[in-house]
């Protein structure tokens, strides 16, 4: 609901609302943090922010451009800042105040003067300059387009010519999802490696199956649900579904679950030889059957339950895995189970003769299956198992509770991108700012008690836990009330046009006539 209203607020639809930002630093070359405030510096800036809004590239063939989908300008305050600046004005930081204007800065300057004890006062010197955009992408399509303008800024960035003076960084939603499709692509060897391993343990697990039929039996085992993956990417693709780098992880999970499901069918088939093929093949499904349908009835719920996760990125992975174990039990039965039937063929082995227990010898002790199964049901071995489940149990539920959940996006990136550096920078920006936006209903001017008890709220919010408290809270009524007599707001166009903020979307308003 929250998002519906500020996206009310922009007169703009919420979904598929981006927000990402361009970080703008000292040269790089130069080997310092800190940049000096200068009309030259901001001029560098100003200049970087009509670069990236002219910004253009291609996307199969179609030139997309940054105005296709950009949707409202939330840079307004820097420009503010530029056009203000004078070194005999005094532009105090976090809240400028030029011709009798006053507004907050903090959203764009950080690391603010920190060559002295207090950062208040006229910026010296900074860390970062921000620019933040907000675009708009209600498709896969339009995410694909604005994935390639974002690489391309980004891919300028790390080309770090574009000033003598300033470098810049940046970090958007679809920069980030392609670093991290990157490097779930690097994972594809090790998934081909495990591909290979999983064969040669089938084949060793298989060796009393003849050679004629270990390769048509293993192909089925690995193919079935490498098939129900591939067939719920396809349906998903049909359906216009997003593709997230966290999908890559399914087949991994199908894959286990498949070739498990595989060796239970295989054991039971096994185990029925004496019987023609068709009552064979009844009383494996009449054993595995049920089996397998509760551990992939199970499996899928676990993971359709996350599909009503709130983050759309594990929502779909959920419902891609979901839907590729349901398929795979399907398959394991509609191609496996006929594999099974027609090309299974036992070895011809030499009659054993009778079963002994395998005894272990570890120097002057030696263990066998036997006394290790006495020990168990011994007094003793009852209650060493019964002392480490319940040790185990509580050692995983102290773990559990004193968890802190969490999530770092560099984990997701390959360890050779530049995205991580970007990232840093931007978590240093988010401990000085990290907006919380309240759209409220504004109280009417002509009942005191209404808007005592508005700012009453406004207080408590500003002195609330890891707020910094009224100095850097964007409320434009009490700049209003301070510079209005009026109690209406009839006068609200005239405020916002003196402050050249008339178009920027800072107060939603309706005028009646």
């Amino acid at each position: 609901m929250m998002s519906s209203k500020f996206a009310d607020f922009y007169n703009i639809s919420c979904a598929g609302l981006e927000i990402w930002v361009v970080l703008v630093t000292q040269k790089r070359s130069t080997g310092q943090r800190y940049m000096n405030m200068s009309m030259e510096l901001l001029k560098e800036v100003e200049r970087l922010d009509e670069f990236v809004r002219n910004t253009s590239t291609t996307f199969k063939g179609e030139v997309v451009h940054f105005s296709d989908l950009h949707k409202r300008d939330i840079n307004y305050l820097f420009h503010w800042y530029k056009v203000n600046f004078f070194a005999d004005i005094n532009l105090t930081f976090p809240i400028g105040e030029a011709m009798g204007h006053k507004f907050f800065i903090g959203s764009h300057f950080f690391g603010v003067n920190r060559h002295q004890e207090s950062e208040v006062g006229p910026i010296e010197q900074m860390e970062f300059v921000t620019l933040w955009y907000m675009s708009q992408v209600e498709s896969f399509k339009e995410q694909q387009r604005l994935q390639a303008l974002e690489m391309k800024l980004f891919e300028l960035s790390r080309a770090d010519n574009f000033s003598d003076l300033i470098s810049f960084d940046m970090y958007g939603d679809q920069v980030a999802n392609a670093e991290m499709l990157r490097g779930t692509f690097h994972t594809v060897k090790l998934f081909a490696l495990g591909v290979v391993l999983m064969i040669i343990f089938m084949a060793i697990a298989f060796r009393h199956i003849s050679l004629k039929s270990q390769p048509i039996l293993i192909l089925g085992a690995v193919g079935s649900p490498a098939i129900a993956t591939a067939t719920t990417f396809a349906i998903l693709g049909w359906l216009d579904f997003p593709f997230n780098s966290i999908m890559c992880i399914t087949p991994f999970l199908v894959m286990g679950i498949g070739v498990d499901d595989a060796f239970l069918l295989l054991h039971s088939w096994r185990s029925h030889g004496n019987l023609p093929a068709k009552e064979r093949m009844y009383m494996v499904i009449h054993q595995i059957g049920p089996s397998m349908a509760i551990t992939s009835a199970t499996n899928t719920l676990a993971f359709g339950i996350g599909i009503t996760s709130p983050t759309p990125q594990m929502s779909g992975f959920c419902l891609c895995t979901s839907v590729a174990i349901l398929f795979d039990f399907i398959f394991e039965f509609a191609i496996f189970g006929p594999l099974m039937v027609i090309f299974y063929d036992e070895r011809e082995e030499k009659p054993r003769g009778v079963n002994k227990s395998v005894d272990y010898s570890f120097g002057y002790f030696t263990i066998s299956w036997e006394s290790y199964t006495k020990v168990l049901l011994s007094p003793f071995g009852k209650f060493i198992v019964v002392t480490a489940t319940v040790a185990i149990y509580v050692s995983a539920f102290i773990g559990v509770s004193r968890m802190k959940p969490s999530f770092d996006p560099s984990k997701t990136f390959p360890s050779d991108s530049d995205l991580m550096l970007s990232l840093r920078k931007f978590e240093r920006v988010q401990s000085e700012y990290s907006p919380v936006n309240f759209i409220s209903l504004l109280p009417s001017l002509t009942n005191p008690p209404e808007k005592a008890s508005f700012f009453e709220m406004i207080g408590r919010l500003e002195h609330s836990e890891s707020c910094y408290g009224p100095e850097r809270t964007q409320l434009m009524l009490r700049r209003f009330l301070e510079n209005i007599t009026s109690l209406d707001y009839q006068y609200i166009p005239q405020f916002l046009a003196d402050r050249q903020i008339k178009d920027k979307a800072v107060i939603q308003y309706r005028l009646d006539k």
